[in-house]
């Protein structure tokens, strides 16, 4: 299977096609390339595929945090149980749970260090030693 375009350019080709017929000059179409991996991961936690119905309200965030529960956002009975979609699932039920355990799984962690600081001033000051490129007083010790 060849693979896809990334979304960005298919978006712009088909924008710039819009403008021809609108009688417009056409706009830069970005170069394509590999897909982000945000994007894949997007894809592969979207619970539409699966067949489920979603809503993601900003109010739905796992305890509190930044970023958006996948699993609240599929809509539930009162019983709790997964509202089903109108159309039909892109990939089985059960590939797609497969797939959230594997993505869930902590050993798939390999930032266990962090976002911390770890040096006094870093991101903060600027660098006074001339003819120097550097982001950090590292260099000078």
């Amino acid at each position: 299977m060849p693979p896809l375009p990334r979304h960005t350019r298919t978006l712009a080709l088909e924008r710039n096609e819009k403008r021809a017929a609108d009688g417009l000059p056409p706009r830069p179409v970005p170069e394509d390339g590999d897909w982000p991996p945000s994007t894949v991961l997007g894809i592969l936690r979207n619970a539409r595929y699966a067949g489920y119905s979603t809503y993601s309200p900003a109010s739905v965030k796992p305890d509190g945090g930044k970023r958006r529960s996948w699993r609240g956002t599929i809509l539930r009975t009162d019983t709790g149980e997964p509202v089903r979609s109108q159309w039909d699932p892109v990939v089985p039920e059960a590939t797609w749970w497969a797939v959230q355990d594997r993505l869930d799984d902590p050993s798939r962690v390999t930032n266990r260090a962090g976002t911390d600081r770890r040096h006094l001033g870093s991101g903060l000051y600027l660098c006074g030693w001339k003819d120097r490129d550097c982001c950090s007083l590292r260099w000078h010790r």
